[in-house]
């Protein structure tokens, strides 16, 4: 193996990482994301914030931070060597899919236990929005009706055992704190993650969930009773208006996600 010297610059790495993800930057110098963060931090640059490439790929026209005054014994730009592949290293041949097709049963058997404990949190929460989901709590990526809860539970379980059956790591991250949050932002702690689902796929944390699929609809304010006047019909009227819900269609979707900054894939099922 041979060494090779490299140099971040403060203001390439400011113009790239406003430009993509700290992840496809990262990929240019050969270095994790997470390595790559501590550079930025070492340097005072400014990133941006938590989901800030899904905001834009929605199209919103986010401005980017300004690149900061150096403070004071912070340097312009940081050299350091690493090893380098020699180029008669051979590729890596891609194998060929081995594995059995994960089947899903019509019954849930022996749940996995964070399959048995989120089964137990989310059968006692009332729905939010149409869905049963955990919020507080150290629990599975759900975010089902409570009609489709019990297909989404056994999709998991299935899942979660075929993961750890091939000798992937699965685990449930616990919800962070508000100062916990904002911390792991502003220091680019993207393995910090709040409250996920995840999987250890070559040494990268690889989010999934099952979702359902719904459409919003107007739901008409109730008629008030005939008996309110004056002001108490107002104060009814005031606090009993028209809103809009969410109305599950019964299509769960799996989403699979990398990190903060790629997109997202899902996989649909329906019933």
């Amino acid at each position: 193996m041979e060494t090779e010297q490299v140099t971040y610059r403060r203001t390439e790495l400011y113009e790239q990482v406003w430009k993509g993800p700290v992840r496809t930057v990262a990929k240019r110098y050969g270095v994790s994301d997470v390595a790559l963060g501590k550079v930025y931090r070492k340097l005072s640059v400014p990133l941006p914030g938590l989901g800030y490439w899904t905001r834009i790929r929605l199209g919103q026209k986010i401005p980017k931070a300004p690149l900061p005054e150096l403070p004071e014994g912070v340097p312009n730009e940081i050299s350091h060597e690493r090893w380098r592949p020699r180029d008669s290293r051979p590729a890596r041949p891609i194998a060929e899919p081995s594995e059995p097709p994960i089947v899903v049963p019509e019954t849930l058997h022996s749940p996995h236990k964070l399959v048995s404990e989120s089964s137990r949190l989310l059968r006692g929460r009332e729905p939010l929005a149409g869905t049963v989901q955990c919020r507080s709590a150290q629990c599975l990526d759900i975010s089902v009706s409570k009609a489709s809860l019990s297909r989404a539970l056994r999709i998991m379980n299935a899942l979660v055992r075929a993961l750890e059956t091939r000798g992937l790591k699965v685990e449930i991250t616990r919800p962070l704190s508000n100062e916990e949050r904002q911390d792991a932002q502003r220091q680019f702690r993207d393995e910090v993650y709040d409250q996920a689902t995840r999987v250890l796929i070559e040494g990268e944390w690889i989010k999934f969930g099952i979702w359902e699929k719904g459409s919003v609809v107007q739901v008409p304010a109730p008629e008030p009773a005939k008996h309110l006047r004056g002001k108490e019909l107002e104060s009814w009227i005031y606090w009993h208006p028209a809103r809009r819900e969410v109305q599950p269609k019964g299509t769960l979707e799996l989403v699979i996600k990398s990190g903060e900054y790629l997109g997202e894939r899902r996989l649909s099922s329906s019933p």
